[in-house]
């Protein structure tokens, strides 16, 4: 990271950040004074099922998706006396809020907070597409889409909604 790239006012207060750790890390971490995010995937859907690339299109969620985001908000609430988790926040489209709605009705009793940065990438025309029909669409790198969103600017973009989930919700999980 350049110093263009980092901010001081957005500098998480934790000496470095831990991706993934067993429930034993995390209570241990937790003991620091360190805060918690859990990332939770959507549950999941009909595209999923068929192996389509989903981006942004507003897939719903199917029963399968439905039960999996039952079970994992019973999951999570059952341990939230020791995580104590404050806020639950999830991508605009409706797979996201679906999943996050059981999640968030189980730990606060109310909706989940909507944040747009955290929108699934954008894949433009490949959206829908298996990869077969996208390796038969596009034969060479030369008919390849170019206006999908790359990887780089969607992680700048996800790590621009952690910032600001950070600074709303101060230290807190």
């Amino acid at each position: 990271m350049n110093g263009k790239e980092h901010n001081s006012a957005h500098s998480i207060h934790a000496s470095r950040p831990v991706l993934f750790c067993t429930p034993r890390q995390a209570r241990a971490l937790l003991s620091e004074g360190r805060s918690l995010v859990l990332f939770v995937r959507h549950g999941l859907t009909d595209w999923n099922v068929a192996m389509r690339l989903q981006g942004r299109t507003n897939v719903p969620l199917n029963d399968d998706g439905h039960a999996q985001a039952v079970k994992l908000a019973e999951l999570i609430s059952g341990v939230n006396d020791k995580l104590q988790i404050c806020e639950v926040y999830s991508s605009p489209l409706s797979r996201a809020k679906d999943s996050a709605q059981y999640i968030s009705e189980a730990l606060l009793g109310k909706d989940p907070t909507v944040c747009e940065c955290l929108i699934e990438r954008d894949y433009s025309v490949l959206e829908g597409l298996t990869m077969a029909q996208r390796k038969q669409k596009f034969t060479d790198t030369g008919t390849y889409p170019t206006d999908v969103e790359s990887s780089f600017s969607a992680a700048i973009r996800m790590k621009k909604a952690a910032l600001d989930i950070y600074e709303k919700t101060g230290n807190e999980n």
